[in-house]
């Protein structure tokens, strides 16, 4: 069948710290039948776990305000498809290294089902080298990618 409507929601804030405010709402409900408590909280675990996570540029490497939402999208209760771009190969590998540390998951082995793609030049890349006088290397936005599955497979 064809998707006749979609919903998009959009939060500033850390994905973690949206999963912590959303469940504080949920703790005042009173104690009403059995089966609306169960229905309220399926509604809140599907609008809590996203379909796809794609994450531009991310410097997971870099970051540490990373690591909370890593464990949280890796504790939510079905596989969701992580993708992570990088400017650099280099770059893509060292986020895949970070992961694989706060996981404390190996993420990248072969026969690995959580590896959908390991770290690789992304043929969608930008071609338009990035201004960057920090560095030698060449960059490009989302030069290079990778995808898992988080979530519980």
């Amino acid at each position: 069948g064809r998707l006749s409507s979609a919903t998009v929601l959009c939060k500033n804030c850390l994905y973690h710290d949206y999963i912590i405010d959303f469940e504080k709402e949920g703790e005042g409900e009173g104690m009403d039948d059995q089966n609306q408590r169960q229905k309220r909280r399926r509604q809140r675990e599907s609008t809590l776990s996203p379909n796809l996570v794609i994450v531009y540029n991310a410097g997971i490497w870099g970051y540490t305000d990373w690591h909370p939402t890593l464990r949280q999208l890796y504790r939510i209760r079905r596989p969701i498809p992580f993708v992570i771009t990088a400017y650099t190969l280099p770059e893509a590998e060292d986020d895949a290294d970070v992961m694989e540390e706060v996981l404390g998951v190996k993420m990248t082995n072969e026969g690995n089902d959580r590896c959908l793609w390991k770290a690789e030049i992304n043929p969608y890349a930008s071609r338009v080298v990035r201004e960057t006088y920090s560095s030698d290397n060449t960059y490009f936005e989302n030069g290079a990618w990778q995808a898992y599955l988080m979530g519980q497979l």
